[in-house]
């Protein structure tokens, strides 16, 4: 028996997905934030526990560890070789000021402190010509301040080395001689703009250290252990790429030895995972335009496709700090089930940015002190407290109520004498909390869409995590959305999809030049160039032949403008563009002058994927008996329901619940909300609509 194990480790707890080739296995457990190789393995232990013999097994996870080095300021020491006299690009970047309004804006912290930046006299031309040679003798006079500050990592970003990279190469193999781990910018993003070029490079040198020691921590706990429970066999398979891989924000996977080449590329990795399932589902449905909710314990990640084209984006920023590889569109918003509840200097109720994650987490785990959204759930009756996560945890409402009713006191009293007694106040304040979740979460979704030019009343709305299916219905309202979809294992839901990602890599090349100068065979020749080193790298990751494929692209511009659309590439990529630039931005000019920035390609490796399984579809629409597990009051709007709580394991394909009704399982709770019906589909999930 061969196992295949998906993992995304959250803020609050790591998910585990195990595929034994016939069944889907769940398991949810605890992150170990401080130790999240532990908490990786130990997790891998579990899962593989389960099973009495196996012939092999392969995992594919996603990690929090390289974006919580940034945010949390815990990255390597960096310094930085630039180009003499840009030694302040990361303090000057574009000044654009994030908070228009703010009187007094702030910006984050340089990535690399000023003493540690260091200009070396060298230039090389737009067209790539050496108008001076690189002086190594500036990099050998740094070289004692580099160990006086311990510089672990070392970034190296000059001027054009997007069009002539040898300058960069110079410095990247002297310093690599002496030990450094060095990032060079034409390897990390060979692009124009030298602004986000160098911030992209330090970031990718900042979190390297960080994630390589995680890889080779949590390599050698996984080896250490696989010798001892299955022998020096299994051990071997893990040095093997294939049997290790990790989750790109792109939304495929790579290996060990990719990531830690580019470890930048598993920043903000986990939300992706759940977009890629997202996409395989809908596919699976016919599902054609699609917009997916993923709320976890920590934040809210929003994205959105169109006929299963999963809409990507060169403009990530995590932090504050703008990186230039490509990601998964999303929109993430600190609103999460472990959000805290606060009242701020004016009086008004706050949720996020702050979160409880995982420890203490909210006040009914047991151990937290700060309200929560997950607090609020459980104090308007739509938690079960008796079977939360499977009965793993059991729900402390009666001290979640004792902390509300004391928050009311102390730091709402007017808002008591409003709603008449401190019973109705602490319901009024369970669903303020709701409420401005909810508008988060909507504002969120209308940024993601609107934007682009797409309405959201014209898509269909995944919720999955632990906590989407807890605000479906409510969303759906606020957006008028028709249709809400919740998947089976909905709290599960990124580490399957990180199962059904593929390998991929991207790989790009600036040339600003006006596109009807360019001949096919030229154009031709510049993607033929990436597609050698992508055949090489795809060949490295042990992808057959048949199994490789690739994809064309070009960003492109009116003359003049700062931004780019990128493009599928096509006969009629100019057409193509007026069209595009006028559904996201509402106008088209023919007769300016039409220029590409950048030829990109996207190399993917095709992977064996598991199916999603189908229900035994009986045709009732009442569900059987034993689905009802209790009748409670919930309230919705204020106002109390005697609300049926329904098994989700128990429910069969084609039947049919109506609102108010709260469904429960494993990893999650969805709530069916008045006014709206439940039914279940073919492949096990809930369509949540409003009732005729």
């Amino acid at each position: 028996m061969h196992v295949r194990i998906g993992v995304d480790i959250g803020g609050t707890f790591t998910d585990f997905v195990i595929f034994d080739g016939r069944t889907i296995h769940r398991l949810k457990r605890r992150s170990t934030s401080d130790r999240p190789e532990e908490g990786l393995v130990e997790g891998i232990k579990t899962a593989l526990g389960m099973f009495e013999r196996i012939s092999g097994f392969e995992i594919v996870h996603g990690t929090t560890v390289g974006t919580n080095a940034i945010l949390e300021g815990k990255g390597a020491k960096t310094a930085l070789f630039t180009t003499k006299g840009f030694e302040d690009i990361l303090e000057i970047g574009r000044q654009n000021r994030r908070c228009l309004y703010k009187l007094g804006p702030s910006k984050p912290p340089s990535l690399v402190p000023r003493f540690l930046r260091f200009g070396v006299p060298e230039r090389i031309t737009k067209d790539g010509e050496i108008l001076q040679r690189v002086d190594l003798s500036a990099v050998e006079a740094a070289l004692e301040k580099l160990k006086e500050h311990k510089v672990e990592s070392i970034a190296v970003c000059f001027l054009f080395s997007f069009v002539n990279p040898d300058h960069e190469k110079e410095v990247g193999y002297f310093l690599r001689r002496l030990g450094y781990e060095v990032s060079l910018s034409s390897e990390i993003l060979s692009e124009y703009r030298e602004y986000e070029r160098t911030s992209t490079t330090v970031l990718n040198a900042k979190i390297g250290p960080v994630v390589t020691n995680y890889v080779e921590k949590s390599l050698k706990l996984l080896t250490d252990w696989s010798v001892h429970r299955f022998g020096e066999r299994f051990a071997r398979q893990l040095q093997k790429n294939s049997f290790f891989r990790i989750m790109q924000s792109n939304g495929g996977v790579v290996s060990t030895r990719g990531i830690r080449k580019n470890p930048l590329l598993t920043v903000l990795s986990g939300p992706a995972g759940g977009v890629c399932a997202g996409a395989a589902l809908a596919e699976c449905c016919g599902l054609k335009r699609v917009i997916t909710v993923d709320m976890g314990g920590t934040s809210t990640d929003v994205s959105f496709f169109i006929e299963g084209q999963i809409e990507r984006t060169t403009e990530g920023e995590i932090g504050g700090y703008p990186f230039g590889t490509p990601i998964v569109s999303i929109k993430s918003i600190a609103a999460g089930g472990g959000s805290i509840v606060r009242v701020d200097a004016g009086g008004a109720l706050r949720v996020g940015p702050l979160s409880a994650g995982s420890d203490p987490g909210p006040i009914c785990y047991g151990r937290g002190e700060s309200i929560t959204v997950t607090d609020a759930h459980l104090i308007l009756g739509r938690l079960l407290d008796t079977v939360f996560m499977g009965g793993q945890l059991r729900l402390d409402r009666q001290r979640t109520r004792m902390v509300f009713e004391q928050f009311c006191r102390e730091r709402l009293p007017g808002f008591v004498e409003k709603e008449g007694g401190i019973e109705k106040a602490v319901v009024g304040l369970a669903q303020g909390i709701l409420d401005i979740t909810n508008l988060q979460m909507a504002k969120a979704i209308e940024l993601m869409t609107v934007s682009k030019g797409q309405d959201p009343r014209e898509f269909t709305l995944m919720v999955f995590g632990g906590a989407g299916g807890l605000h479906g219905c409510d969303l759906a309202d606020a957006l008028g959305i028709p249709l809400v979809v919740v998947p089976r294992d909905p709290g599960l839901f990124c580490s399957l999809g990180v199962l059904l990602s593929d390998v991929v890599k991207d790989y790009s090349l600036s040339c600003i030049r006006p596109l009807d100068t360019f001949e096919s065979a030229e154009i031709d020749l510049l993607f033929g160039k990436l597609e050698r080193v992508a055949q090489k790298e795809l060949e490295e990751e042990g992808i057959p032949s048949p199994r490789r494929f690739f994809s064309r692209y070009v960003d492109l511009r009116y003359k003049g403008q700062s931004f780019e659309i990128s493009l599928p590439y096509s006969a009629e990529l100019t057409r193509e563009f007026h069209c595009k630039h006028e559904e996201r931005y509402g106008y088209s000019d023919w007769s300016r002058i039409v220029e590409t920035v950048t030829f990109r390609l996207k190399a993917v490796g095709m992977l064996d994927k598991i199916s999603f399984p189908r229900t035994a579809h009986r045709g009732e629409e009442t569900p059987v008996p034993e689905a009802l597990l209790d009748r409670r009051k919930v309230f919705f709007q204020k106002k109390e329901w005697l609300t049926p709580f329904y098994l989700r394991e128990k429910l069969q394909g084609g039947n049919k619940l109506k609102g108010p009704a709260v469904i429960v399982e494993y990893s999650a709770t969805t709530v069916v909300n008045p006014g709206y019906e439940a039914s279940v589909d073919s492949f096990g999930n809930l369509l949540l609509s409003k009732n005729d």
